[in-house]
């Protein structure tokens, strides 16, 4: 019939079965017009009083304003809903920590403070690259004036690592989504020779022997220890699964007795993802304390 307006007072010719249409009853005061679906208004298939009463409940279904009841109803139950979705977030969130921490054991405590200093709400989502084999964005970490290189490659995404030196000496130096679920981290664990709590840092060649004798069930290494040369220099590369679920691949490499680890970790096409790490390590650059950073 359309959206024209209908007089429930009026006395139509023929049946109006009103589905749309806007219902005006001049009889019904201060009440807005509504739209009403199916409802059969003929005066001579319904009395008076039944049309009244159809009227009536229609109304009465969206009233012209809502109780003050209602709506302290309403903010209840959005303020529990908030609250409920805060501690949804909280557990989330420390579920995740706990997953990463096991993975990453030397990093515990960078992982929890990077973690933990992010808004639980509000913050966009990381952008996940169309190409892990990308090279659209150039990563720079400057060097912290202590003696330690920076570095810089190009990758798919933007490091979303915080930068903070943890009080052991440790750093997470970069973190950036490669894919779907799949992960880069590089980390700077400090000089050779110091101690991150009870571990030692090792040269890099007995670091990553030491990494795999250090795993616990359901964490297992897979495969045997690699060298690998890149721009980044002589590495030592190990791979490990946690549980079947996700799998790591770990290169140590020293730099000017410094000691770093580049990490990546997917939950599947791990070696789509190993191949995305050699790719980033063919742009490697460092960094030499004192050099300006270009």
């Amino acid at each position: 019939m359309g959206d024209e307006p209908v007089a429930l007072g009026a006395d139509p010719p023929e049946a109006l079965a009103v589905a749309g249409a806007t219902v005006l009853d001049p009889g019904l005061r201060g009440h807005r017009p509504i739209v009403a679906t199916g409802l059969c208004l003929n005066p001579s298939q319904s009395s008076a009083d039944d049309r009244d009463v159809q009227a009536l409940l229609v109304f009465d279904l969206f009233p012209p304003r809502a109780h003050p009841d209602v709506v302290r109803t309403a903010l209840l139950w959005s303020t529990t809903a908030f609250v409920l979705i805060c501690l949804w977030s909280v557990w989330r969130r420390e579920q995740a920590i706990r997953k990463v921490t096991r993975e990453f054991p030397v990093d515990r405590g960078e992982v929890r403070r990077a973690a933990r200093a992010l808004t639980l709400l509000g913050r966009p989502r990381a952008v996940i690259p169309a190409d892990a084999y990308a090279r659209t964005h150039r990563v720079v970490v400057a060097p912290l004036g202590d003696g330690r290189p920076g570095e810089s490659f190009w990758g798919p995404g933007e490091n979303r690592a915080p930068g903070d030196l943890s009080p052991d000496g440790s750093r997470l130096d970069v973190g950036m989504v490669l894919a779907e679920r799949t992960h880069l981290l590089v980390v700077c664990l400090g000089r050779v020779g110091t101690r991150l709590g009870d571990v030692e840092v090792h040269p890099a060649a007995e670091r990553v022997r030491v990494a795999r004798e250090s795993l616990v069930p359901p964490q297992a290494p897979i495969g045997p220890v690699s060298r690998v040369d890149s721009a980044m220099g002589v590495g030592w590369r190990t791979t490990c699964t946690s549980g079947g679920a996700s799998t790591l691949t770990d290169t140590h490499v020293d730099r000017d007795g410094w000691a770093f680890v580049v990490g990546v970790v997917s939950y599947s096409w791990h070696e789509r993802a190993v191949g995305a790490l050699d790719a980033i390590l063919s742009t490697w650059e460092w960094i030499e304390d004192g050099q300006p950073v270009a």
